[in-house]
């Protein structure tokens, strides 16, 4: 099962490069099932090829480890095997921003711009100095 296979690197530091060719190459075969799956194979990628020889040893990145995971997650969800995650748990640094870049405030033309970030409750805004 693709889910052990992931879950025994994960445990490692250092993994044979053959082993990492076969998981990848299965994670290539179901990607096109995951919507935006593309998006979370690159640091699998670079590992997998980083040499023909599959006997060598390879340092596992903590980029490589966090695709991984993800791609555990999925396998386990999409099986009804655990719950679904949060994706603000899986994507920390992809977050929705509205940005209103209109440049006009009720003190004039031109000044101002402001942002909001809802999932995080931050907001800020530029008024400038003005030319």
């Amino acid at each position: 099962m693709l889910a052990a296979q992931i879950k025994d690197i994960l445990n490692g530091d250092k993994c044979r490069q053959r082993e990492i060719q076969i998981v990848v190459g299965r994670i290539v075969h179901v990607r096109p099932l995951l919507a935006d799956g593309q998006l979370h194979v690159d640091h699998l990628m670079r590992l997998q090829s980083l040499s023909a020889d599959g006997e060598d040893w390879v340092d596992l990145t903590p980029e490589f480890k966090r695709q991984l995971h993800f791609w555990m997650l999925m396998l386990l969800t999409c099986s009804k095997r655990c719950l679904i995650p949060a994706p603000y748990s899986l994507l920390p640094w992809a977050v929705d921003c509205y940005t209103d870049a209109a440049g006009g405030s009720l003190e004039g033309v031109g000044l101002g711009v402001g942002a909001v970030i809802l999932a995080l409750d931050w907001w800020v805004s530029y008024t400038g100095l003005g030319s």
